[in-house]
């Protein structure tokens, strides 16, 4: 079954976003499937990756607060660029 739910949040990961999660360059069920991605509160770090933001068409929550995720929104985006994110205590917008 396809995953709806990802939730690292609270949690001790670490690291860059992978890129190509949200690539639509290969068949990526997770791209499809998931609706719902938790990442607050983690040591995540570095830009969201291009692709994640029209990468994930059926995302309606998303959170990246308390991280140090850093880049800007996009604007008119779609899938998660047409969320309206609470960037607070990111680093979101510093790029």
């Amino acid at each position: 079954m396809p995953w709806q739910v990802l939730a690292l949040n609270s949690t001790q990961v670490s690291g860059a976003l992978p890129p190509d999660w949200g690539s639509n360059a290969t068949t990526n069920r997770l791209r499809v499937s998931l609706q719902e991605l938790y990442l607050h509160k983690s040591n995540l770090e570095g830009e969201i990756p291009q692709a994640w933001w029209v990468g994930f068409p059926n995302v309606t929550r998303f959170t990246i607060w308390s991280t140090n995720v850093c880049g800007r929104h996009p604007e008119g985006g779609v899938g998660l660029g047409a969320l309206c994110l609470d960037t607070a205590r990111t680093r979101m917008g510093e790029l």
